[in-house]
């Protein structure tokens, strides 16, 4: 699929369109509508939104099919809905994530099915919405994924986003279990490069620091573990600024972290991984220029 600017009769006014070169269509990225009339649009716009996905991804959909006998009407300002698009989004979405599994993208189906429905999220783009429903559906299966994550899968703000979750849970009254820090953990510490005792460490100290009274968020404990443990490293430290964006919070926020468990710091990290004296040396994280 590629995406061009044209002008919505729904949103009343220019949107990036997604062109469907496989069914011969075009939606508009805001509202989910669909033109008609394909030949109207630019077929040589340089700007991607999603690849197309596979239509094996697509037909294994068990919540609802699409017909394809359906006469398309002549008249090229014409819109019909169909909501059914967003399944294919939801399949583009999956794959940027690296693959989430069958169940997870037949349950955001689900869920975005019931939204179109009840007109939940009326008036939010279909990326954010597509996104939420993704959000959703991998928290209720135990495999999360982060704002983060998804905002760079669907091409849209994380705040956006996070403002469709909340409404979809709201009108559906959906209950998702909070992401604790321990199944966050493995996750940073190999994208951050981190080798397998480093990450075994880290989980020691984050079970450890749970034990102190430490008034700080999660992820703001679990980003200073992280750069204590790579700064005992010799072979694999990891700047602040990379430590900061995997782990979601800001570089002001984890050096104001680090100044309240760095008193605790040779009890939290793991004797076996550094000796004391290593520990009481680790420097206050520094910000970068930029």
């Amino acid at each position: 699929m590629k995406a061009s600017n044209n002008f919505c009769l729904q949103c009343r006014q220019a949107t990036a369109i997604i062109l469907d070169h496989e069914a011969a269509d075009k939606i508009c990225s805001e509202c989910g509508y669909s033109f008609l009339d394909f030949t109207q649009i630019d077929s040589n716009s340089v700007y991607n939104t999603f690849s197309a996905s596979t239509d094996e991804d697509f037909d294994q959909n068990p919540v609802s099919e699409i017909g394809d006998s359906c006469e398309i009407p002549k008249p090229t300002d014409q819109i019909v809905r169909k909501p059914k698009k967003g399944f294919r989004l939801i399949g583009t979405m999956a794959e940027k994530l690296g693959g989430a599994s069958p169940e997870i993208k037949n349950r955001a189906r689900e869920i975005y099915s019931q939204v179109d429905v009840l007109k939940t999220c009326r008036g939010r783009s279909l990326n954010s919405i597509m996104a939420a429903c993704l959000y959703i559906a991998s928290r209720e299966h135990q495999k999360p994924k982060t704002l983060q994550e998804l905002s760079k899968a669907a091409i849209e703000a994380p705040k956006r986003i996070n403002r469709a979750i909340e409404c979809i849970k709201k009108q559906l009254e959906l209950q998702i279990w909070s992401v604790m820090p321990q199944e966050l953990v493995e996750r940073y510490c190999k994208t951050l490069g981190l080798e397998n005792s480093a990450i075994e460490a880290a989980k020691q100290a984050l079970h450890n620091v749970e034990e102190i009274d430490i008034r700080r968020g999660p992820k703001s404990n679990l980003a200073v573990i992280i750069y204590m443990i790579t700064q005992l490293s010799r072979d694999h430290q990891v700047p602040v600024r990379e430590i900061a964006k995997v782990t979601e919070i800001t570089e002001l926020t984890l050096r104001k972290s680090f100044h309240d468990i760095s008193p605790h710091a040779s009890y939290i990290i793991p004797h076996w991984y550094a000796k004391e004296e290593e520990i009481m040396k680790i420097p206050i994280p520094s910000m970068s220029n930029n």
